[in-house]
């Protein structure tokens, strides 16, 4: 009875073992199924920190051209009211002269050959000579052909 015993602890031993393999093949192909997963997506996020970098890159490009852009904007901005401003100035001027003129010359028959003159030399046309002579167009219209 005692082979008989040592025969089913024998056999028992080699059941324990055989299931015990048969566990541990199951672990490996677990184990190995999931490196490949590792694997795989060590690699997916690989490319996607890659892609982030990228994007961070091209944000960061995009935001210094916007900066540049709006630097840019700033000074022709600048430039704009420096030449509003001379555009009135001029205005303001023109107006004064024109005004003076009418009152000069157009008050008596004194300045008839200065203006003549002006008219010859291309410096005065007979749209010219009508604004000055007849205010036919106002500040308005003056202000809005420039």
């Amino acid at each position: 009875m005692l082979k008989l015993e040592i025969k089913d602890q024998h056999i028992e031993q080699t059941n324990d073992t055989t299931s015990n393999l048969r566990d541990a093949n199951d672990i490996n192909i677990v184990l190995k199924k999931y490196e490949n997963y590792l694997r795989e997506h060590s690699n997916e996020v690989r490319n996607l920190k890659k892609k982030i970098k990228t994007r961070d890159d091209r944000i960061e490009e995009l935001e210094y051209n916007l900066d540049n852009a709006n630097d840019t904007i700033y000074e022709l901005e600048d430039k704009v009211s420096k030449l509003e401003e001379t555009l009135n100035y001029f205005k303001e001027l023109w107006n004064k002269f024109i005004k003076f003129l009418q009152e000069k010359f157009f008050s008596n028959n004194k300045y008839d050959d200065f203006i003549n003159d002006l008219y010859d030399e291309d410096i005065l046309d007979d749209n010219e000579i009508d604004i000055i002579q007849n205010n036919s167009k106002s500040k308005e219209d003056f202000d809005r052909d420039l």
